[in-house]
């Protein structure tokens, strides 16, 4: 599920459109909100662990149930605006026999062709992570390590939609999706069954994925945390065309969209800290302007 609501220390100054929306637009959020959640509680999938010598092994299976609600479900994304859509029951498949080739991971097909199976990685997801009661540094070093995973994932190309130099962009980059392992500082991105729709530009695709690992991470912080937890995320990804792409999506945002909050149901109060720390923050642009001239 996602992460709980949160305020902003300093929302109540700033002045942006969701701490200045009227109250018709503040209803909208909290509909949206209830219906996110709702969202979010859905599972097309169904985990399983399967016997294998001396290797923990999973097998992913998309339900029949879940199957038919894909096409319905991707209209209804469509119409909130939402970036991304669930790939089909084939398209998934093959889609992650793709991803898997590309990334040199060990995967195959299950054996009723519904679903896919590979080795469990080590770690715990963002999630977990960030849920924990590890230290705010650890966990800040964890959304380093995603950030860089995710930065080294964009720079893949393959083919898809008729593109052979298509860059990768993941399509639900929250931090339920990606596992990372402090122990061995790595972390690695997970679960490709949904994808942007065709026709969205690289840097757009790119944000989104950052929008999405930073409004989830967020999510799990307390307000006071937000900038610490964008320098952690610039010191992963500095790339200076994407968070300005990332700026603009949140600066002309009037109210995310049912798939958004799906993927950090924050309140109405945190997205406007959110926002306003991502446009002001000293610690964002102080990271980026170390690395890509700033921002």
């Amino acid at each position: 599920m996602p992460g709980p609501s949160s305020t902003s220390r300093d929302a109540s100054t700033t002045p942006t459109r969701f701490v200045e929306a009227s109250l018709g637009a503040r209803t909208l959020h909290r509909a949206r909100l209830v219906l996110a959640r709702r969202l979010a509680a859905l599972r097309l999938h169904r985990l399983t662990p399967l016997p294998h010598d001396g290797e923990r092994w999973l097998c992913k299976r998309r339900t029949r149930f879940a199957e038919l609600l894909v096409r319905p479900g991707n209209l209804y994304l469509h119409a909130q605006g939402a970036l991304s859509e669930v790939l089909v029951l084939k398209d998934w498949i093959a889609w992650e026999l793709r991803i898997a080739e590309c990334l040199q991971r060990n995967l195959r097909v299950s054996a009723d062709h519904r679903g896919i199976e590979f080795p469990v990685i080590p770690g715990c997801s963002l999630e977990e992570l960030l849920r924990s009661s590890q230290s705010l540094g650890e966990k800040l070093c964890g959304v380093t390590l995603c950030a860089t995973a995710l930065r080294m994932l964009h720079e893949r190309t393959i083919s898809a939609d008729g593109d052979a130099g298509w860059c990768l962009s993941h399509g639900d980059a929250t931090c339920r999706n990606v596992v990372v392992d402090l122990a061995t500082n790595t972390a690695n991105w997970i679960d490709f069954d949904m994808r942007h729709r065709p026709g969205l530009s690289q840097v757009t695709r790119h944000a989104d994925d950052l929008r999405a690992l930073l409004w989830s991470s967020a999510a799990w912080l307390n307000p006071a945390g937000f900038p610490a937890c964008i320098e952690a995320l610039a010191a992963g990804y500095p790339d200076k065309l994407v968070w300005v792409e990332l700026q603009r999506m949140m600066s002309h945002m009037a109210c995310p969209s049912v798939f958004q909050l799906s993927q950090a149901a924050l309140s109405v109060e945190g997205l406007a800290g959110l926002r306003a720390e991502v446009r002001y923050s000293r610690c964002s642009r102080h990271s980026l302007a170390g690395r890509s001239g700033g921002i």
